[in-house]
């Protein structure tokens, strides 16, 4: 006598294989995708994440996201979570953070809030992209432009002289 007793698990399985591919998605992104509790302790850390600010997963899980702040970053621009929290949109922000080495990266940050099946805020997801590149070439177009505009204000001294010169020889 046997007793057989069969459970459907399709769609458990499917749950796990849908769970794992967002999962392969996040660490594939090109972006930096960090996730923290309410109280800052990192919880999720991509290989991009990695690559941006030079911690290993294993390092940062666990430490809290002031570890990523620049002290040249002005306070009101370190809270971010609790802004969105408020009701404030955190998109795109622009801010610096910190990295491993000691040094500066400038990044646009967008903030998304993680809500239990319940609906309570449990913590924050956010997606860092380095604009370090993009920002030195917003530099080098104003210094670029700067230079311009000082070469046709000189043109147009040349031009003006020259026509003083010239009604000076017609006289």
């Amino acid at each position: 006598m046997y007793t057989v007793i069969l459970r459907d698990v399709t769609e458990r399985v499917r749950s796990q294989n849908e769970l794992k591919r967002y999962a392969d998605i996040i660490d594939s992104s090109a972006d930096a995708i960090i996730s923290r509790t309410l109280d800052g302790a990192i919880v999720t850390w991509n290989a991009a994440a990695e690559r941006l600010f030079g911690y290993a997963r294993a390092e940062i899980v666990g430490c809290d996201i002031s570890t990523l702040y620049s002290p040249n970053t002005p306070r009101g621009q370190r809270y971010l979570t609790q802004r969105a929290a408020g009701g404030e949109s955190v998109t795109n922000f622009e801010t610096l953070r910190r990295r491993k080495n000691g040094s500066d990266v400038q990044v646009a940050i967008t903030v998304s809030l993680v809500r239990d099946s319940a609906g309570r805020i449990t913590g924050s997801s956010a997606i860092f992209r380095d604009i370090t590149e993009r920002k030195r070439m917003e530099e080098e177009l104003k210094r670029l432009a700067h230079e311009q505009r000082q070469a046709e204000a000189l043109v147009r001294e040349s031009r003006d002289r020259l026509r003083e010169l010239s009604s000076a020889l017609q006289i």
